[in-house]
């Protein structure tokens, strides 16, 4: 470290076996706490979450000593008269790393995408075998009017929730109160009945021609979805991350046997695809529920208006990331049923969800590379790594799936959905870019940036709605794949060009002096 003893100019010493650099703590580009750095081994800094406050740094090989406190550095007398350290470690030479080497180290960054995946695929799995069984059973109509429903709803959840599972995560911190939990129970009963008249009230315009039965099984899918999205949040809050992962395949689950068996029944219908979700959610809720009380969660219904308004100001504002991301992806088959119909709707929708299926990967390694850019709170070689791989299996997918286009589509859906072949085509394209948007986002919130996140995800919901409306009433489904490729393009070109500008904030610091 280096400094004087006022604290005017303060910077210390980051690396990971990369060159020296100095940082200035003042520097609002970095938003860490100075009592979060310790010494680790041969003189280098690390970053703690659980440093002492008061602990002396050693840089290692020289007696310099600097201590926290306060959020301010101050250092004894410098060791020589020019004010610069007498020893610093040095640079270890890069060496050459054999094939062998390269490959091992490929397969030890994927052993923790595969940990922390698992549920995810499980339950991306599921989903794409419920998507694929409903097309095939329901036809591209049927398909076209379940994915209205379905797009509606998730987006009346979504927004309705007001972030409150966020905000018992962050009052949480693995132990929900009592309090905070009765809170959350009343505010999720209130917000699912208001769900599922939003899911109508919504959906009715678009697909004006639904029956009765399915319009009441909308309102019940609503009312559940919102149950168990809010139970899969307490699991969070209890410090059950992974129950909470699979609590989402529990619901997915339900939905694929329950309708599998109305198939076989002979009742594959939209009315019972929506009630086989509703009680597949249902279920999620009873799961989690179940979990959290085994887990020793108290819940109850005594309850204050200042206490769920405390939930609802937490949560409210990390809505911005959330929900624009949703109407981005999900804004052109609501517009394009409106506008088209729901036949187009519903090869449009075919091809989309074998598409998506590409998310799975900047979904996994995205959660290893916000976790290591949090704590590290800066790029490093690790990061840059996991985001080469990821990017690499988001093209080596993309091609893979391009290539097989055709035989897919037959074979998953049936000829009647032959004409989703040149909308997969270019769906894959556009998920190149979501991909990597995903990956720089995940970077960004780990460097405390969700609110920047929020604000550009919400900017561009503002410019993809009347893109999507434009694109397909002029151009039909042609439109609506053009304006999703543009769309994608220009949301993960402005997070690329704002993680990299901050990338360059963190990476190219003054070396520190010797």
């Amino acid at each position: 470290m280096a400094g004087t003893a006022n604290g005017t100019r303060r910077t210390v010493l980051i690396t990971s076996g990369e060159p020296r650099r100095a940082v200035d703590l003042r520097d609002p580009v970095l938003k860490f706490p100075a009592q979060s750095l310790v010494v680790a081994n041969n003189g280098f800094l690390s970053r703690s979450s659980t440093a002492d406050n008061s602990r002396p740094l050693v840089s290692g090989g020289s007696s310099t000593e600097t201590y926290v406190k306060a959020g301010r550095v101050f250092d004894p007398p410098p060791t020589s008269a020019a004010g610069r350290y007498r020893h610093t470690p040095p640079v270890p030479p890069r060496q050459h790393t054999s094939w062998r080497d390269r490959g091992g180290r490929v397969v030890q960054s994927l052993r923790p995408i595969v940990g922390v995946s698992s549920g995810a695929v499980s339950n991306a799995g599921l989903a794409l075998a419920f998507g694929i069984l409903t097309a095939r059973i329901l036809g591209p109509t049927g398909q076209g009017e379940l994915t209205v429903w379905v797009t509606v709803s998730s987006l009346a959840v979504l927004v309705l929730t007001l972030g409150t599972g966020t905000a018992l995560r962050v009052r949480s911190r693995g132990v929900p109160s009592k309090s905070d939990c009765a809170a959350y129970a009343v505010f999720t009963l209130v917000a699912a009945i208001v769900a599922a008249a939003l899911t109508v009230a919504i959906g009715l315009p678009v697909h004006h021609s639904s029956s009765s039965g399915v319009i009441s099984a909308a309102f019940l899918l609503g009312f559940s979805f919102m149950l168990g999205r809010q139970a899969g949040d307490l699991l969070q809050a209890a410090g059950l991350t992974s129950f909470s992962v699979y609590s989402g395949a529990v619901a997915t689950g339900v939905q694929l046997l329950l309708f599998a068996v109305a198939c076989l029944s002979g009742h594959g219908t939209v009315f019972f695809a929506l009630i086989c979700g509703s009680v597949g959610y249902l279920s999620q809720m009873y799961f989690a529920v179940h979990r959290s009380r085994r887990a020793g969660t108290r819940l109850g219904v005594r309850t204050t208006t200042s206490a769920v308004s405390s939930l609802i100001k937490i949560g409210a504002p990390t809505l911005g990331y959330s929900v624009g991301l949703l109407v981005i992806q999900r804004a052109d088959r609501i517009i394009l049923a409106g506008v088209l119909g729901a036949r187009s709707a519903g090869i449009y929708a075919a091809a989309a969800t074998l598409a998506e299926s590409i998310r799975l990967v900047p979904a996994a390694i995205g959660q290893l590379l916000f976790a290591r850019t949090a704590v590290a709170q800066r790029a490093t070689g690790e990061t840059r790594h996991l985001y080469k791989v990821a990017a690499t299996l988001i093209l080596g997918s993309c091609a893979a799936i391009i290539a097989i286009s055709g035989p897919l589509v037959r074979i998953l859906f049936g000829s009647q959905y032959s004409g989703a072949v040149p909308i997969l085509r270019g769906l894959v394209i556009a998920e190149i870019f979501m991909g990597l948007a995903l990956l720089d986002s995940r970077i960004l919130m780990g460097l405390a940036r969700t609110k920047e996140v929020g604000l550009i995800s919400t900017l561009l919901v503002l410019i993809a709605l009347p893109t999507y409306y434009l694109g397909i009433k002029l151009f039909g489904v042609t439109g609506g794949v053009i304006s999703c490729i543009v769309l994608y393009a220009a949301y993960s070109a402005i997070l690329w060009a704002r993680r990299r500008k901050i990338d360059d904030a963190l990476g190219h610091l003054s070396p520190l002096p010797h």
